[in-house]
């Protein structure tokens, strides 16, 4: 086999090659692949090349993670894809690898993704982390007449608010993400197909907004929400009144939500169903990032000591080891090694002390 190079993207003709892996790999068309590379920055693409033939490629995006009221440096994997042709020679582990040397070494904390296969990501160091559910409710059923906050249509000028409303819901949720553009673009057309937005507010001030689009269901339609957030209890009942009024033609409200998710437990009767959609997985990629960026309940002090061996990018030498550190005000951090590889038993790699006299007080239920 030629030697396998991993490098960023460059130029049209890689792209369209690369959009045509993608397209064959997720079963969109090549087009809409390119079309979805280019919306996530080209500068996160990296590809694969067999000799000076592009057989794979994936997406890097940056982003955070809610963890104790702190956001935490997070960068996602998306589209994975192998061309047909060199699938089984580890073209797809080695990109994995690479990906996680990159990130180690730009000192990003944590990686998260969807997994089609879970030993691909788990040979990365990659582990199942969460779960995302997928609600449906009939509009019939939903039972809720709230009028009290006026609604209206988004208009663009409203993003920057609303991006403010949905930060303030996911600091108080672990694993919420701390979106960036891309993941607001997926809110607002996802796969290219543009939504409708509604906020709900008070004296011109919002307090929730919706995002939805209709699809067809028979002679009536179904309402796909890709984002619904409410910052206090009248703007979830004021936007449950609002998707009820929609029962007349709509079938289902369909959203992704968990269990105890506040629009789901709100609901006054049973008629809600939840069900697991999609496994996702999670990476410790620096330790030190991970630790000292979270928040930690208010008067907590602890002493931790942690052996790390991180074994899984082969290709690469291993990450450096981490040695102790301090720090209050409701973080941690330690500092890294001056010699890579693996120590002995009993040698502890990350020496973590906390004492929390300020900052976040509680972590999320979630």
């Amino acid at each position: 086999m030629s030697e396998l190079r991993i490098r960023p993207l460059e130029g049209e003709v890689e792209l369209a090659r690369l959009g045509e892996i993608e397209g064959w790999s997720f079963g969109v068309p090549s087009a809409d692949s390119a079309a979805w590379l280019t919306r996530g920055g080209l500068e996160h693409v990296r590809v694969a090349l067999l000799g000076e033939r592009l057989v794979g490629g994936l997406l890097l995006v940056p982003m955070g993670q809610w963890f104790g009221g702190k956001s935490v440096p997070m960068t996602g994997i998306a589209g994975v894809g192998v061309a047909a042709e060199a699938r089984g020679r580890g073209v797809a582990r080695r990109m994995m690898a690479h990906a996680v040397r990159e990130l180690y070494e730009q000192g990003v904390a944590l990686s998260t993704l969807y997994p089609a296969t879970v030993p691909l990501y788990r040979s990365a160091g990659y582990e199942l982390a969460g779960c995302r559910f997928e609600a449906e409710v009939r509009p019939s059923q939903i039972g809720i007449l709230e009028r009290e906050l006026e609604v209206r249509a988004i208009a663009e000028s409203d993003h920057a608010r609303l991006a403010e409303l949905y930060r303030a819901r996911a600091v108080e949720e672990n694993g919420y993400l701390d979106r960036g553009e891309y993941i607001w673009s997926r809110v607002r057309a996802p796969g290219n197909q543009p939504c409708r937005g509604w906020l709900v507010e008070h004296h011109g001030v919002p307090e929730g907004y919706v995002y939805l689009r209709q699809k067809a269901n028979g002679p009536r339609y179904d309402l796909l929400l890709t984002d619904l957030c409410a910052v206090n209890r009248r703007a979830l009942r004021r936007l449950w009144t609002f998707l009820g009024d929609h029962r007349s033609l709509a079938e289902r409200v369909l959203w992704h939500a968990g269990p105890a998710d506040p629009f789901v437990t709100d609901l006054p009767e049973c008629g809600v169903q939840v069900r697991l959609n999609h496994h996702w997985m999670l990476r410790v990629v620096e330790p030190v990032a991970a630790l000292g960026a979270r928040g930690y309940p208010l008067g907590l002090r602890a002493e931790l000591d942690l052996e790390i061996i991180d074994e899984a990018p082969r290709c690469t030498a291993p990450p450096a080891p981490v040695r102790g550190g301090r720090r209050s005000r409701g973080a941690a951090r330690g500092d890294r090694g001056a010699s890579p590889g693996r120590q002995g038993a009993g040698s502890p790699l990350l020496r973590l002390l906390v004492t929390s006299r300020a900052g976040h007080g509680g972590l999320g239920h979630r």
